[in-house]
């Protein structure tokens, strides 16, 4: 884009201009920085989470069948409680993943995309603003 920098008349003007364009480029590569520590622990959770998530599924499947072909009777009442606990472990993970999982590694990927994309702008503008100050 470009920006308007024949309006300012005056090295201090740049200078002020600088020093705030300067602080939020630094606040946002900390949240870069803060982002990229949180893809990568989201990266290696997202698997434990699926492969978690998965391996509940398949349990649950496995006690529906047993408890579909099972008589009444005590056996029959002890898989339906396994499977209640199962269920409500898999909502648990669900949860989780929705947090912490590939959900949540997507989410962030595109934050630090576009924190990135907004980094490279202030770093032209700088350079417009440097550009002006040169010729002032």
């Amino acid at each position: 884009m470009a920006y308007s920098t024949q309006r300012l008349t005056t090295v201090a003007d740049c200078d002020t201009l600088l020093t705030l364009v300067r602080d939020e480029r630094d606040d946002m590569v900390f949240e870069l920085t803060k982002l990229e520590k949180l893809i990568g622990d989201f990266s290696e959770s997202s698997v434990e989470i699926d492969a978690e998530l998965q391996a509940v599924r398949a349990e649950l499947t496995a006690y529906r069948t047993l408890v579909d072909s099972l008589p009444e009777g005590s056996a029959k009442k002890t898989n339906i409680r396994r499977i209640k606990r199962l269920e409500a472990r898999e909502v648990a993970i669900s949860q989780r993943s929705e947090t912490k999982g590939v959900v949540a590694l997507l989410e962030k990927e595109l934050e630090m995309e576009r924190l990135k994309k907004e980094i490279a702008e202030i770093d032209a503008f700088i350079g417009a603003i440097e550009a002006r100050k040169a010729q002032l």
